[in-house]
């Protein structure tokens, strides 16, 4: 019997094309989604390497899979096991505690590393370019199998890897990419080798739904348990392969659910000529109990009118372009989508509905979101939209309440909100804070809600400079003690819209009150200072955090701020060993224990981070900083790598260390108490 050699060519004689830069989009999904089977051979004792993933296919049998008239991967049925490493400190913690709290699965540790391992008894194994031999017998079926492991993953519901192997045949064909899907161990898994995209090396368990809800029922869910860099770091990471520079949007809404509208986006390569661009686009959202709603992506056109070739599933969208569109180059393409998806917590056709952070529209990576946004924006009455940046226009067309407004700036996150709103406008020094409310006509409130914005934003612009907008949206959300800040808006719970009081006395609760101050600084925290990852989270999250503790502390005296600091680090302490702050993100398991483990980290944690800098650099040299850090990266990306070196310009002290020890690993640095 002829075993498979683990870095030789399968070699079939009728099937030995290279894959072709020249192939569609269309042909080549096509292919990949029709993928057949090759001749089976009896395989044993098989190593199959892959950055660092080992599979060892002990006994069974190999078989080839092909796309179009390229072998691009292989299927084994048989007794197999796989070991994968870790060798990323940053990670560590996450990965033990991942695999510790979803998995049926043992991390350990090793020369420093963090070591996974299972057994499996089907393995599909998709790598272009680099697979072994096969000794095709043609003695095994494994049809049947192949139909049913492709139906049962089909259930997955993470990002599609025909996505990446597009990406791969039209853009990258040299890139390095390998996709494994496990099963028949203790957990199915899926671990991706992506050196096209994202240049990381995953591996992820899959997981029946948290939610008994019954639509979610039958699909699976990826959960992370280890996600690694390829030749990269962390601390100046961000997947940045082109930039969406311009949003049009023209929205149509209905008082009910129903909703249409064409967008036009502008896109711009960055460090490589691209045809393939990638987005996340909801194809469904699950909003209640059984409620399921729809986004139809109808079309994609370029500017003359031409179909543009595109796939969207699992949430996710690429669009090819005819030709490579050369770095800093541009194209763009109007696109049209219709759909249900109008919703919000007190009902559709009721109050209010939100098109909020969610990808409702083709949104990029986070680094690659940069973009200006105008929007002309109708909604059938008696609901108004509110939409933000500088208002063009404001008026009636037929049935229909419009508006039209302009963001020269680049941003993330831009929204809409809709409702049966009254709405009151204050005017100070330029800047219009206009406030929404669905539940009451109060304009006294109005107006005391406006001034208290006002005077949070004066005592803000002292050390973070001017406001990044003309106009300020406070919109109330049916949400207890919630807030959310996009550009220019702040969604605020209804329980701040009850003031009584000025700045300087009991305004609202004390927690409202501090809600509010965190969704003001997110306008600098977030749009004038933007995360180009979800890895750098804290610069929007912990910063917004802690100015708005200082917020506290004008407001309520130092008690109040020195109570506040005690909860940031009892929460810190409490989390601090599930994972560094830079990888909260990827904290599994069940939603409610991962989301809690995750604001002790980002929010509380990061803002303990901050308050101790404070304390160690005095009041002139932390607002100096805090100054500096927003004029040099006013509407740029920041890092926590800047943050390093701007503390490191400023008092002449290398940070690097402490920032490793406790933002980049799970430290705790000793409480210094402010002067």
């Amino acid at each position: 019997m002829k075993r498979i050699h683990a870095l030789a060519l399968i070699a079939v004689a009728v099937l030995v094309s290279p894959l072709s830069a020249a192939e569609s989009l269309k042909a080549t999904v096509a292919a990949y989604d029709g993928m057949t089977l090759g001749a089976s051979s009896p395989v044993s004792n098989v190593k199959l390497a892959s950055g660092h993933m080992t599979f060892t296919l002990a006994s069974g049998s190999a078989t080839p899979v092909i796309a179009g008239d390229n072998i691009i991967g292989l299927f084994f049925t048989g007794q197999g096991t796989y070991e994968y490493v870790s060798k990323d400190p940053v990670e560590a913690a996450v990965v033990k505690g991942n695999v510790k709290r979803v998995t049926g699965l043992n991390a350990t540790e090793r020369d420093g590393a963090v070591v996974v391992g299972d057994s499996f008894h089907e393995l599909l194994y998709i790598s272009p370019g680099k697979l072994p031999e096969l000794a095709a017998s043609g003695t095994i079926s494994v049809d049947d199998k192949f139909r049913q492991f492709k139906e049962y993953f089909a259930k997955d519901q993470g990002a599609p890897f025909v996505h990446l192997y597009a990406m791969k045949v039209l853009d990258n064909p040299k890139g390095d990419l390998t996709m494994a899907q496990i099963r028949g161990g203790k957990e199915p898994a899926i671990y991706i080798y992506d050196d096209v995209l994202r240049h990381t090396e995953s591996l992820e368990k899959l997981s029946a739904p948290y939610t008994p809800n019954r639509i979610a029922q039958g699909r699976l869910y990826r959960e992370s348990l280890s996600e690694q860099l390829i030749n990269r770091d962390w601390k100046t990471y961000s997947v940045q392969n082109f930039l969406l520079a311009g949003v049009d949007l023209d929205l149509t809404a209905s008082d009910k659910k129903d909703v249409k509208y064409t967008m036009t986006q502008t896109v711009v390569p960055m460090n490589t000529p691209r045809r393939v661009f990638r987005f996340d686009l909801f194809n469904d959202l699950i909003v209640g109990v059984n409620d399921e709603r729809k986004f139809n992506l109808r079309s994609i056109a370029d500017a003359a009118g031409n179909a543009l070739e595109y796939d969207h599933r699992n949430d996710q969208l690429i669009v090819a372009t005819p030709a490579h569109v050369p770095v800093n180059g541009t194209a763009s393409w109007k696109l049209a989508v219709d759909g249900d998806f109008l919703f919000g917590s007190t009902g559709v056709g009721d109050k209010v509905w939100q098109l909020g952070v969610f990808p409702w529209f083709p949104q990029p990576e986070l680094g690659e979101q940069y973009y200006t946004f105008h929007a002309v924006s109708r909604v059938k009455k008696p609901f108004h939209v509110i939409s933000p940046g500088t208002t063009i226009r404001r008026t009636e067309e037929g049935d229909y309440n419009l508006v039209e407004t302009k963001i020269d700036k680049p941003v993330q996150f831009a929204s809409l909100q809709g409702g049966k709103y009254y709405f009151g406008e204050t005017v100070r020094d330029g800047l219009t804070v206009r406030v929404a409310s669905y539940g009451q006509n109060d304009q006294m409130a109005f107006k005391k809600l406006a001034n208290l914005a006002h005077q949070m934003i004066d005592f803000y612009e002292v050390f973070l400079g001017p406001f990044p907008f003309t106009e300020f949206n406070i919109i109330e959300i049916d949400e207890f003690n919630g807030g959310q800040a996009p550009p220019g808006t702040m969604f605020i719970t209804d329980a701040a819209f009850n003031p009584h009081e000025d700045l300087d006395n009991q305004a609202m609760s004390k927690h409202a009150n501090k809600v509010y101050a965190h969704e003001i600084a997110h306008q600098w925290w977030g749009h004038a200072v933007k995360m180009p990852s979800g890895h750098e989270q804290w610069l929007t999250e912990s910063f917004a955090e802690y100015c708005a503790g200082l917020l506290m502390n004008k407001m309520k005296g130092r008690s109040a701020f020195n109570a506040i600091m005690n909860d940031w680090k009892g929460s810190a302490s409490a989390a601090t060993a599930t994972s560094s702050i830079a990888m909260a993100n990827r904290l599994a398991g069940d939603p409610v224990v991962a989301g809690r483990s995750r604001t002790w980290l980002v929010y509380d944690k990061g803002a303990y981070l901050i308050a101790q800098l404070h304390a160690e650099l005095g009041d002139e040299k932390f607002y100096t900083f805090l100054k500096s850090y927003q004029k040099t990266f006013n509407f740029k990306y920041g890092t926590t790598a800047h943050v390093a070196g701007m503390l490191q310009f400023i008092t002449q002290k290398d940070y690097s260390q402490w920032f490793d020890q406790h933002y980049w690993g799970t430290g705790m640095p000793e409480q210094k108490k402010l002067k």
